[in-house]
């Protein structure tokens, strides 16, 4: 593998050293016309390209910003960064990501790595996070929180109103004439608002006592268990509405595997919308939140935060999601 060129190699062939160099690509006015051109002639020649984060690890670089979350494997979170780079680009800005599992303090050390590399603010997309350990961990570090409609009025928020989006799915069902329901929730913090949503859903349609709530791993696996065990106890519910689409996923794979019919036998619910609860095989009804625009978003105020440096009281800002209607629910069962 051929060794990739270094500061030491544009500075021979400009001519000049090695702090020369650095002074010009940090853009520094300590450097005349010619030897700035001529360092960036070498640098096209030899192919040079800065390395950031080294760069990062001995100076705050105003232009890396850090993505921290808890599961990159999640659909969800995927289309968020999307939305970040595609903001991102043409801006000079670099995003540098960090995951961690949730379960064992991986976004904890997530936060703390991006700090060692000094980026000059965070987008925090992980669930897990308590805002005590926010606040702790970013601590004056410029920083966007996803998903966390009720954090403190210090933090800037971005998120969708989970709220509205379980109250449209418990309304829809309830039109269907389902009345005994199940709950496979969140077992971790992500989904207070969702929960949140349906408690006050339910109550408003005084269906309070005749729904189960089954803590779950937010999960196709988590879904699919949570699943077999509602089954396993014998009188099923006639909806399950789930906590995330990939959940909703596991759960219909133990319905069909048990030898009921999603909707026939059960109508199943899930959230975000992501491009599986599309496809034919599961067309899975759910609630849309536009991801794509919530990371834009996340990117844009902390980059407004940090490029000209924003002294606004922080804000928060909720989009609107939408109810999907497929053909996952249907009317019960006569």
């Amino acid at each position: 593998m051929d060794k990739q060129p270094t500061i030491i190699d544009v500075a021979r062939v400009a001519g000049v050293s090695k702090a020369t160099v650095s002074r010009v690509l940090r853009g520094e006015d300590r450097v005349s016309d010619q030897t700035r051109s001529d360092v960036m002639k070498a640098v096209k020649k030899v192919g040079y390209r800065p390395n950031i984060v080294a760069r990062s690890l001995k100076e705050r670089v105003a232009s890396v910003f850090g993505f921290v979350t808890s599961d990159l494997s999640n659909p969800y979170y995927a289309d968020i960064l999307r939305g970040v780079y595609q903001a991102a680009a043409g801006t000079g800005f670099q995003i540098i990501i960090a995951s961690g599992d949730e379960s064992s303090g991986g976004a904890e050390a997530a936060i703390g790595a991006l700090r060692e590399f000094r980026v000059s603010g965070l987008i925090l997309a992980s669930p897990s996070l308590t805002m005590r350990q926010i606040a702790k961990l970013t601590d004056g570090l410029p920083a966007v929180i996803e998903g966390h409609a009720n954090a403190p009025a210090k933090f800037d928020v971005v998120t969708s109103d989970d709220i509205e989006g379980a109250r449209l799915l418990v309304d829809h069902l309830v039109q269907l004439g389902h009345r005994r329901m199940v709950v496979l929730e969140d077992t971790g913090l992500g989904g207070f608002d969702r929960l949140d949503g349906f408690a006050r859903a339910f109550k408003r349609a005084q269906l309070s006592s005749s729904v189960r709530h089954i803590p779950t791993v937010a999960t196709a696996e988590g879904g699919y268990e949570s699943m077999k065990a509602v089954l396993a106890r014998g009188k099923p519910p006639t909806a399950v509405l789930c906590d995330n689409d990939i959940m909703a996923v596991g759960a219909m794979s133990a319905i069909e595997e048990a030898n009921m019919s999603v909707p026939k036998d059960i109508s199943v619910t899930g959230f975000d919308d992501i491009a599986m609860a599309r496809l034919r095989q599961f067309d899975l009804t759910t609630v849309r939140q536009d991801r794509w625009a919530i990371g834009r978003l996340c990117f844009e105020v902390l980059h407004r935060r940090v490029q000209i440096e924003d002294k606004q009281l922080p804000g928060r800002i909720i989009l609107k999601p939408t109810l999907k209607v497929r053909g996952s629910t249907g009317p019960v069962r006569s």
